[in-house]
């Protein structure tokens, strides 16, 4: 008796496709396309309904390592011919997301379930509050973000319990080195002597129309500081007493100004003062 295939109407998902003997037009060919792609980024553009998930569903299938022989899966198909291609089959960690039924008429509704969808898939759902609670300290034209780094490092070891993983990537380096790196007009020298002291980042002007600043970081320290201003006017009077900006006014910069930032936590606070004046 002649067995008749099922048509696979509404199915996106390559091993319930195979599992329940459905039709299936040979495209596993296009495993090896994507491999042979250099590519770091692909982008597969098409209609709606023309198998764009079942296709990543069978990418999924064939390079996820798991603990089960997949190999059946492909074994009628033209890619189980393809003998060093095979060799790949199962070998690697994959992360699939599907946002297919992501289908909301507005951006904030379509981010909202965006975003449940990835605390399912990384099974925060539960923690959700706590999630918010410690990671979502960033502030951009009006939105609330989440911290990706503190997120990630979450995800990956947060059966330990949140943590301040964002304190491990704000040290005084980092800032120093994106100042560094942002600063066209401007020649960077940092912890170098100048005057009585050493400065945390000189900036040092490549044309005269462009004044020059001297920078110093400060972390506050509870303990021996009464208040977020007592250690911004700490900075400040130090940049004054030690005279860091001597190698400015001795090349004939003008303006200088001097800049002090303080750190506490996940908030940072900025004043500058003119160096020639003292004023601030």
């Amino acid at each position: 008796m002649l067995t008749v295939s099922k048509l696979p109407i509404g199915i996106s998902d390559f091993k319930e496709l195979r599992e329940d003997n459905y039709y299936f037009v040979d495209k596993t060919l296009f495993i090896r396309e994507v491999w042979s792609n250099a590519g770091k980024i692909l982008l597969f553009p098409r209609p709606r309904r023309f198998g764009k998930t079942l296709n990543l569903s069978m990418l999924r299938y064939f390079f996820e390592h798991t603990n089960n022989d997949q190999r059946w899966l492909f074994e009628p198909y033209a890619i189980a011919q393809d003998a060093e291609m095979m060799s790949h089959l199962g070998k690697y960690p994959v992360i699939h997301l599907t946002f297919k039924d992501v289908k909301e008429s507005c951006f904030e509704d379509c981010l909202q379930k965006v975003s449940s969808r990835l605390c399912e898939e990384f099974e925060l759902s539960q923690n959700l509050e706590t999630v918010r609670t410690w990671y979502n300290g960033y502030r951009f034209g009006g939105r609330i973000l989440y911290n990706p780094w503190s997120l990630i490092q979450y995800v990956d070891k947060g059966e330990d319990g949140p943590a301040p993983y964002w304190l491990n990537s704000s040290a005084n380096e980092l800032v120093r080195d994106l100042i560094v790196q942002g600063s066209l007009e401007l020649r960077q020298q940092t912890d170098k002597e100048a005057g009585y002291g050493r400065y945390d980042l000189l900036l040092h002007p490549k044309r005269p129309d462009v004044p020059g600043y001297v920078i110093e970081f400060k972390k506050r320290n509870p303990r021996r500081e009464s208040s977020v201003d007592a250690t911004m006017q700490k900075a400040l009077k130090q940049r004054q007493d030690q005279q860091y900006a001597s190698p400015l006014r001795e090349a004939g910069v003008s303006p200088i100004k001097g800049i002090g930032i303080v750190v506490e936590g996940k908030d940072v606070w900025v004043e500058w003062l003119d160096l020639q004046t003292n004023s601030i």
